[in-house]
Parts: structure tokens; C-alpha cells; sequence
């Protein structure tokens, strides 16, 4: 009964009338468990359709997670390939916006930030803010020459401007509402019932 909040990621599905399938499966063995107070928070990129959508919201999940990569839709899949790039930027949006319609508290999408130029980054973040979703900052592999390769210029010609501008508009979204932020008044609520004196200050979350 402690259990209020639980992330099912995937992306191994292969259509979302399977990918659904999945999620509703390990909801309902949650719930045979005895977890009766959990909300689902489901990270996905093959569920789309409203349909798909408002059957997640009536099994108890709360949250809707996708992953946008990068704004540039031939740059994602050049870098990502046709399965993550199969939409543009404009139809993940609208994703997101079919989300928030649907009823979910909370909207997040993943972004990687270096592949996108400098204005590219910020105009995306800013219209993913519009649409109310909390964008979730990532830094770019770089292990290797070629992935460093891939990094846009303005990555180097912008220097750290490029990464904490980034950084700075990505967390401004996360006004909008995100996981971890319910997670941790839960944690505190719970600490405080053990008689911890604690804020939310003192909890080492990390944003992503």
C-alpha cells in the first residue's frame, strides 16, 4: 500500500497494440499483488492513438512519457533511425497535446541535448512548454569519434552556453509538472509518518 508511484519503460514492442497489451498485463499483475494505491507512469514511443491512450488512464496511470531524441526530424533519423524518427517533431507534439486532452497529470518527453542546432534546441523546448509538457534533459553519448562527430557545430561554437542554456529552458518546463517531483512529496510524506523530520530539500533526487 506504500507503493505510489511505478515507471514501466519499453521499447521493445513492436506496434502499439502490443506495446498496450504489455503495459495493461504488468498493471494488472501489480495490482494481483496487492499494490491497490500504485499510479503507472508508462514511457513509451509506440502508443499514440487517443484509443490506446484513455485505456492507460483507466487502468491508473497518471503520467504519459514519450522520447523526442531531437527536434530535427531528418536528423533523428539519420542518428535514431526510421522506428524512433517514424513522426516529426510536429506530430510528437501532438502526441503530447493528445495526452494532456486524454487527462494525464503529467506529460514528459525525454531530449538529447547536441544533436539539434542552438536555435533548433531552444524554439523545440519552448514549444513543448507550450503544449504543457515537461521536457527531460539528456547529454549526447560521446564514447566514440564517430558519435562525437555527430554533435551539431553549434555545440562547439556555443561551448557551454550551448548545454546550460539548454538545461536552463529544459527544467523551466518542469512547471508543468513531472514524476519525480509527485515521487518525492511522497517520499516525504512517507518519512515524515516514520517520524523523520525531513523537506524535499534533503531527499538526493536527481532531476533525470
Amino acid at each position: 500500500a506504500e507503493l505510489f508511484s511505478v515507471n514501466t519503460t519499453t521499447g521493445c514492442q513492436p506496434d502499439e497494440e502490443r506495446e498496450l497489451s504489455m503495459m495493461l498485463r504488468l498493471i494488472a499483475e501489480y495490482r494481483r499483488h496487492g499494490f491497490t494505491n500504485a499510479a503507472f507512469f508508462p514511457f513509451t514511443y509506440a502508443i499514440d492513438s487517443a484509443a490506446a491512450m484513455e485505456q492507460l488512464r483507466e487502468a491508473g496511470c497518471l503520467g504519459f512519457i514519450g522520447t523526442v531524441e531531437c527536434f530535427n526530424d531528418a536528423e533523428r533519423i539519420r542518428q535514431w533511425g526510421k522506428k524512433k524518427g517514424s513522426i516529426t517533431f510536429d506530430q510528437h507534439v501532438e502526441k503530447y497535446r493528445r495526452a494532456r486532452r486524454v487527462g494525464f497529470d503529467i506529460v514528459e518527453t525525454d531530449y538529447v541535448l547536441g544533436a539539434d542546432s542552438y536555435t533548433e534546441m531552444l524554439d523545440g523546448i519552448r514549444a513543448l512548454d507550450e503544449a504543457r509538457v515537461a521536457v527531460v534533459p539528456n547529454i549526447k553519448r560521446n564514447y566514440t569519434a564517430d558519435q562525437l562527430n555527430s554533435n551539431h557545430p553549434d555545440i562547439w561554437n556555443h561551448g557551454m552556453t550551448y548545454i546550460a542554456e539548454g538545461f536552463h529552458a529544459a527544467l523551466a518546463t518542469y512547471r508543468n509538472g513531472t514524476i519525480k517531483r509527485r515521487a518525492a512529496r511522497y517520499s516525504v510524506a512517507y518519512l515524515r509518518r516514520q517520524g523523520e523530520n525531513v523537506t524535499l530539500r534533503d531527499l538526493p533526487i536527481r532531476h533525470t
